[in-house]
């Protein structure tokens, strides 16, 4: 018998044995999804590969492994929400090359703090965007994609994560909120950008606090507003939040939203340490979601 090789058998097969013994860390993320790691967020589907906010884009995200797939929404005229970065539609559709100049427009969009003068969603109707086909909006992005996948829906949106055949959370985000809530099209309806969207949400089930599926902000009043609406949990994404603030977010969020510079110190493009967010926002009970 080789007792060299032997020993060294019997040596690999104790560390395996450790390592697989031991339990695999526990994240506890408040809602029905996998907790043996952190989770995979996709911002904005696949959209590295495939233009943002897309139907191949979400479905190409759960394909390769996403727990929670992210959306930003727009209202349309009939009052549908859809999956866009912004009202404003040039930068990522060839809405010019479907519709007149005559149907664009100027608004003084509130919460950017200017005039934009462009094709905007909330002037035309869910069929018409239905139309119009998504572009890569960054140039150093595969533009190969351009044009072949139309605009989506928040039900496409859903329906994409509640076939994926296993759990994958939504995270859908409202944008531009004091703005779309002044328009005449909501006022008139007696409604609100919130309003549509859990109501949207509890037509398919997503009205608990362990439903997978995260309600986001830049607005306080936006996210504020829908806490009060839904159990659901709901993130702020603030800038660099002080204790205060987030003492008032700790009230009605289940956590924030943070960028990579809020929690890591950098020099030389090297992280060099962390900073205290973590734990202040830990220590009042909120998670982060970087």
């Amino acid at each position: 018998m080789n007792y060299k090789k032997f020993t060294r058998c019997l040596l690999w097969a104790g560390f395996l044995a450790t390592i697989f013994a031991q339990a695999p860390p526990e994240f506890d993320h408040g809602v029905d999804l996998p907790t043996t790691r952190p989770l995979n967020i996709a911002h904005r589907g696949s959209s590295g590969q495939y233009p943002d906010h897309t139907v191949r884009a979400y479905q190409a995200a759960v394909d390769e492994g996403a727990d929670v797939i992210e959306c930003d929404l727009s209202v349309t005229m009939d009052l549908q929400l859809v999956c866009l970065h912004e009202s404003w539609l040039s930068g990522t559709t060839n809405v010019a090359e479907v519709y007149p100049e005559e149907r664009m427009n100027t608004y003084f969009v509130i919460d950017q703090g200017r005039f934009i003068t462009d094709y905007f969603s909330v002037d035309f109707t869910l069929e018409e965007l239905r139309e119009i086909r998504a572009v890569q909006r960054y140039s150093y992005r595969d533009p190969n994609y351009n044009g072949q996948f139309p605009i989506s829906s928040l039900a496409d949106y859903i329906e994409i994560a509640q076939n994926a055949g296993r759990p994958v959370g939504l995270y859908p985000e409202t944008k531009d909120t004091n703005w779309v809530n002044s328009l005449d099209i909501l006022t008139e309806a007696n409604t609100t950008f919130e309003d549509l969207l859990v109501q949207e949400l509890s037509s398919y089930g997503y009205t608990g606090s362990r439903d997978p599926c995260f309600l986001q902000s830049f607005s306080d009043a936006s996210a504020r507003a829908m806490a009060s609406k839904t159990d659901l949990p709901v993130m702020l994404l603030p800038l660099t939040p002080s204790d205060a603030r987030l003492d008032d977010i700790a009230e009605y969020a289940y956590g924030i939203g943070a960028t990579r510079r809020t929690l890591v110190t950098v020099s030389d493009n090297q992280i060099t340490g962390r900073t205290d967010l973590a734990d202040r926002a830990h220590a009042r009970g909120l998670k982060i979601h970087a």
